[in-house]
């Protein structure tokens, strides 16, 4: 006998509201709210009755959010309501020109929609609306154009505390699609404290970026938000969107580096601040708060990176200099090597001549050597040297990476790459053998150092076939959701690669190690210019992985148009 299975699983949900009607929930004030992936259901649970929401397209509620005007075409509304054994269901459905029709059911006889069916939408719908986003785009446009700013965060604080994921999806929606002034991000950036998910806080923060260019006292606003963020990753990439334009005014200054000096992580911090000088020349005075917080650091080992990033970088001011000195000069005694390292380095840094080993076999020496060094500040000092004047012998590489290998600081390990790709043009052999110790780093959950030298792979190395499946295939070893956004970022702004539909298929693909629907969005809409342009693997793959994004709005947001 061949099963409906629309009419099953109605059934089947109908039986499943009838029994929470009669034993779940039934003490708790405030009820709960269940999500059923499978099905794109919403349920609610309240006191003495529960709920059962299914919707599909964009659905526009009339000013008082007690009827539906539409619902784009192809789309529907369901709502049923079990209380005490009774059971009402309202179906709404569109054609495919966008006309409406509607049903309403008493038990399992289909009433009259008008005035009963009507009478009873109008009752329910504001609930259902506040506690599952059901119109909620039509319903912003519509606050924002009445009540501006202050009516939309009104909004926002009366929707359920149980309903997190619709507040957070009112802020998505707001920040994706209405253009405010510097009045009203004053208003909206400190609202975005109140979103417990770092994931998308960190992403709206970072999409407030893109968007605007905001005046000082918003740069120290969403500073302070930003500082809200529980996670080190997630503050990372939020100031590292923020360095190229941050305004150096003593109280942005201020908020920025008690973001730094709060983040637990050195290694992050460290990426922030050595990105901060690569894209931007700060102030001389900047540098001083910049020196008190590299003081600060609690791996020495750090420290000492960056303060090694910093001597090409550093302005002939005495103020400035005596600062470096200072900080060098407070590192642990046992840090002797890296001390003198940093201060030979600025030496070089400011004379015409540097010292350069070209000689194969004095520098192979020098790597076998270093091999039976006990101390990773001495096998450090030695990589480091031999990274300014890099020789592309397989030889030396295999030595080299030795020595890499036997670093048992995973710190000092990969700041050694970052420095070895920063000075140098490599190979194709030399980056393979880099991201192949890029694993090495993620199997001993260094994801944030992995990230960083992926990062600075992107731009820089070969992109060859072998090299882009090496790149991905460490790619698809990580799990952090903000580490994984921001390089997929980064890779897809790189114009070399905007038109490669496997680079394209294979960035979309590596979403499936993201957890979090938002930053999946933030991916799949900076690559969809170039997917619609290759209608390659990569059109499949972005509309699988934009189909299984569980949030309505953001799964018609990416396929919209295709």
């Amino acid at each position: 006998m061949k099963i409906n299975t629309q009419r099953f699983y109605s059934v089947l949900f109908t039986l499943a509201l009838l029994f929470i009607s009669q034993f779940g929930n039934a003490g708790e004030p405030g009820g709960e709210i269940l999500i059923n992936d499978d099905h794109k259901l919403i349920i609610i649970n309240k006191p003495y009755s529960s709920y059962h929401i299914n919707f599909e397209g964009k659905i526009t509620l009339s000013k008082d959010d007690k009827s539906v005007l539409s619902i784009s075409p192809g789309g529907f509304l369901e709502i049923s309501r079990a209380s005490f054994g009774n059971t009402r269901k309202i179906e709404i459905t569109s054609d495919k020109h966008g006309n409406l029709s509607s049903k309403y059911y008493e038990g399992r006889s289909e009433a009259d929609f008008d005035p009963d069916g009507k009478k009873w939408l109008a009752d329910i719908l504001p609930l259902v609306v506040r506690q599952t986003g059901i119109g909620a785009e039509s319903r912003i446009a519509r606050i924002y154009s009445n009540k501006g700013i202050n009516g939309l965060i009104n909004e926002v604080d009366e929707i359920n505390s149980e309903s997190s994921s619709v507040r957070n999806l009112y802020f998505v929606i707001m920040v994706d699609q209405i253009g405010f002034n510097d009045d009203e991000l004053k208003s909206l950036i400190p609202e975005l404290r109140t979103i417990e998910s770092n994931s998308t806080k960190g992403t709206l923060l970072r999409e407030i970026l893109y968007k605007y260019r905001l005046s000082s006292n918003l740069q120290r606003e969403l500073l302070e938000t930003t500082r809200t963020l529980d996670y080190n990753t997630e503050r990372g990439s939020v100031l590292r969107v923020l360095n190229p334009d941050l305004i150096e005014d003593e109280d942005v200054i201020d908020a920025y580096f008690d973001i730094i000096d709060e983040m637990s992580i050195n290694s992050e911090k460290g990426n922030v601040l050595k990105h901060l000088l690569s894209v931007k020349k700060i102030r001389n005075e900047t540098y001083m708060p910049f020196f008190e917080s590299v003081s600060r650091f609690s791996s020495e080992r750090e420290k000492g990176s960056v303060l090694l990033y910093t001597t090409k970088f550093l302005p002939e001011d005495k103020r400035v200099i005596d600062k470096f000195n200072e900080v060098v000069n407070n590192m642990s005694s046992p840090y002797y090597i890296l001390k003198g390292e940093i201060l030979n380095t600025l030496l070089k840094a400011r004379s015409e001549s540097t010292t350069e080993i070209k000689n194969k076999q004095i520098v192979l020496n020098l790597l076998n050597t270093a091999a039976d060094y006990e101390s990773n500040s001495q096998k450090a000092l030695t990589l480091r040297n031999v990274n300014r004047s890099f020789i592309h012998d397989r030889e030396i590489l295999d030595a080299y990476f030795r020595v890499l290998y036997s670093v048992s600081s995973e710190l000092e390990a990969y700041n050694i790459l970052l420095d070895l790709i920063r000075k140098n043009e490599l190979t194709e052999s030399v980056y393979k053998d880099i991201l192949d110790y890029v694993e090495e780093l993620i199997s001993r959950d260094y994801q944030h150092a992995a990230g960083a030298v992926l990062r600075e792979c992107i731009g820089k190395m070969p992109y060859t076939d072998d090299l882009l499946g090496a790149f991905f295939s460490a790619l698809q070893e990580m799990d952090q959701n903000s580490t994984i956004e921001e390089i997929l970022r980064l890779l897809l702004s790189e114009t070399r690669l905007q038109g490669n539909d496997y680079v394209l298929t294979q960035s979309i693909e590596s979403l499936d190690r993201m957890s979090v629907d938002i930053e999946k969005k933030v991916i799949l809409l900076r690559a969809r210019p170039f997917v619609l342009k290759q209608k390659g693997e990569s059109l499949y793959a972005y509309k699988s992985i934009a189909k299984e994004m569980e949030s309505e709005y953001l799964r018609r947001t990416v396929l919209e148009g295709l």
